[in-house]
């Protein structure tokens, strides 16, 4: 069964593939232009993974500002 028809609607756009090899900020910019309506929200998942990845402590306050600006795009992307 294709994923077209079981309603996933799914594109393959090998972005992994693409970002191998890249630098972090090159591949970073490749990830937040893969999707113009989650931009943020790829890009913030990709920067938990580096900072995860290299063991970075991220502080409370940048989270809080984080998780309120991905509320926020969110909202504003979200038809009505």
């Amino acid at each position: 069964m294709s994923a077209r028809s079981r309603g996933l609607f799914y594109k393959y756009r090998a972005i992994e593939k693409i970002a191998e090899g890249r630098s972090v900020y090159d591949a970073l910019l490749l990830v937040e232009r893969c999707n113009g309506t989650s931009a943020f929200g790829n890009g913030w998942g990709y920067c938990n993974a580096v900072e995860a990845a290299l063991g970075i402590d991220v502080p409370a306050r940048a989270n809080l500002l984080r998780t309120l600006l991905r509320n926020w795009s969110g909202c504003a992307t979200t038809p009505v």
